[in-house]
């Protein structure tokens, strides 16, 4: 493969890529049936050529490709003009050469004088044999990297050309990784016209504040002047949820190459709508007309972010800072949901480039949560005869990731659908459930309370004529699921939410149960464990608390000894949660 696109002096792109692709295999030639190039309508894309040949029919004559060019669906939650041509070759069999040339011009973007480009490698099931891509430009050329000794990067003297080269075949799949497996370092360059956050993205900061000093719409101008009077707090509440019932979340991307450009105000108060730019630029009006500090701020959203290399290069949201009662606080207007003082897992520990009333881009960094006290459970199990149980179980749930996905469920999918899922989490085969719970609003409390009563049909598995089996453990465990890893070779890193504290404590009524349950106190840089169980005049009860410290745990740490020792002693903890019951049924016996 070879590629070299020039920068132009008016902000455009220009790119030519050529290829050339062997098909190896049947699923090969599957992944090839069809080849599309995406490409908004303001850009210019060229097909130079594109055929087929056959090195095993030398005298068959390369075969043109069959060519359509249509416009893209709507995306989700949007309105856009993207085009699609798409090649399908004649004939496709295993060891057929393709070979494509294409040259795509790419608009300039708005208020972005210097162009950034991210070229980044990720796991793929195409081998690469050679691969050169050069950048060109009228004016000096910088990059940032982190390649492996697969590629070698050569730029000129007056730094007006780079050019990376693949100096050995590279072929990088993974498979069988575990769901929650990420792959958060690859081999990637970024290049623009300066590494400076200013250069790159100074002049949208001025044409943000252009925008923000223009009028407020009416209505929202009405209601800053009713939040008068009231705490920073409580108006930023009430702002947020305004902005919430008025627009929504729509990006609208017709007819218009915007980048990073907002709607004017008046345009977003007509639409009714508007994407993260359009809401974000809304509410920092807002704000500043309410006497808060805020700034709008580009961020990279996504489970991970990559390192902030050159400023913009990868940025693909936008969100507000606001400093609220003395304290920095993150709002996203685009979140189904509002929660002072939290940020989402997805904008949690990364750069934010902030735009200052002056037009200064400034980096500023987002932190990661501390573990808090985010779920207690308390869980009385009353074991009836063969194997059932009534279960009465409270949860208090905490501010956190846990508690926003529940309130987004329930949006999606309805009271009646979540009340089932609680139900069956609750209870193993649950039968006559009743679900109470606090109700579900647009600003999450602190504190969500959540009360289920129901009869589990298979609270106990019978493995003998009166000899039940508990299973307060149930495989497979966090733990199950390391060991598998390392055993399988896997080389991922895993995601496990953002930090939190998960207290459980249950108390088992009932006759025969031999549960003998150690004390168990584990400490580790990743995770804390505490188990403890006792025995009580009506049975038995135990409580277990996990806090997870880390949202990430590398493959470089699970590999680690202290980890698998880690493994090892807590797979043993969690296994003396499940034990035998005999002759489980009790009478006349209250919680």
């Amino acid at each position: 493969m070879k590629e070299a696109c020039h920068f132009n002096a008016d902000g455009s792109v220009d790119c030519r890529y050529s290829a050339t692709v062997q098909i190896l295999t049947d699923a090969g030639r599957d992944r090839v049936s069809r080849m599309d190039f995406s490409y908004p309508e303001e850009d210019t894309f060229t097909l130079i050529d594109a055929s087929v040949r056959f090195p095993d029919d030398p005298a068959q004559p390369p075969m043109k490709a069959k060519v359509d060019v249509r416009t893209e669906p709507n995306p989700y939650l949007g309105f856009s003009r993207n085009k699609t041509t798409s090649l399908a070759f004649p004939h496709l069999r295993k060891h057929a050469v393709i070979r494509y040339t294409v040259k795509h011009r790419y608009a300039a973007i708005p208020y972005l004088p210097q162009v950034t480009r991210m070229l980044a490698f990720h796991p793929d099931a195409e081998r690469l044999d050679a691969y050169q891509m050069t950048y060109t430009a009228e004016r000096p050329l910088y990059y940032r990297a982190q390649l492996t000794d697969q590629f070698r990067v050569k730029t000129t003297r007056d730094k007006k050309k780079i050019e990376v080269t693949l100096v050995k075949p590279r072929y990088e799949n993974y498979i069988n990784e575990l769901p929650n497996g990420y792959l958060r370092t690859v081999p990637y360059l970024q290049v623009g016209g300066s590494l400076s956050a200013q250069d790159n993205l100074g002049a949208i900061a001025k044409k943000y504040n252009l925008i923000l000093r223009q009028p407020l719409p009416p209505d929202a101008r009405r209601v800053i002047q009713s939040l008068k009077g009231r705490p920073a707090a409580a108006q930023v509440a009430e702002i947020m949820h305004y902005l919430h019932q008025r627009y929504r979340y729509l990006g609208d991307w017709r007819a218009s190459n915007r980048g990073y450009i907002p709607f004017d105000l008046a345009q977003i108060e007509q639409n009714g709508y508007g994407d993260c730019k359009d809401l974000s630029i809304m509410l920092t009006a807002m704000l500043r007309e309410a006497g808060v500090q805020a700034r709008p701020a580009l961020v990279e959203r996504g489970l991970y972010a990559m390192p902030l290399a050159i400023p913009g290069a990868t940025a693909n949201h936008v969100i507000v800072q606001a400093k609220i009662a003395g304290r920095i606080e993150w709002l996203d207007p685009t979140q189904y949901f509002y929660a002072p003082g939290y940020v989402a897992s997805d904008l949690q520990d990364r750069a934010a480039l902030v735009f200052t009333p002056e037009s200064k881009v400034i980096v500023d960094a987002i932190p990661v949560f501390s573990p808090r006290q985010e779920q207690r459970v308390e869980r009385n199990e009353i074991f009836t005869a063969e194997g059932q149980a009534t279960i009465h179980e409270r949860q208090v749930r905490m501010l956190g990731e846990e508690l926003a996905a529940l309130f987004q469920a329930e949006r999606d999918h309805g009271v009646e659908s979540i009340n089932l899922s609680l139900c069956n989490a609750a209870a193993n085969e649950n039968a006559q459930c009743r679900v109470e719970r606090d109700p579900t609003r647009y600003q999450l409390p602190d504190v969500y309370r959540v009360n289920i009563q129901a009869e589990d049909r298979h609270a106990l598995t019978r493995i003998a004529d009166s000899r039940y089996l508990y299973l307060g453990s149930p495989y497979p465990t966090v733990w199950d699921d390391f060991n598998r890893y390392r055993r399988e070779g896997g080389l991922t890193d895993i995601y496990l939410g953002e930090p939190r504290k998960l207290l459980l404590r249950v108390n088992l009524v009932g006759q025969g149960i031999s549960a003998a349950i150690d004390a168990c106190r584990l400490r580790s840089r990743w995770f804390d464990i505490d188990i403890a169980g006792e025995k009580t005049t009506l049975g038995y009860r135990y409580s277990k608390q996990i806090t997870i410290k880390t949202p990430w745990i590398s493959h470089a740490d699970i590999m680690q000894p202290a980890f698998q020792t880690l493994v090892t002693r807590a797979s043993h903890c969690y296994d003396r949660l499940n034990f035998i019951v005999n002759a489980p049924g009790v009478q006349a016996v209250q919680p």
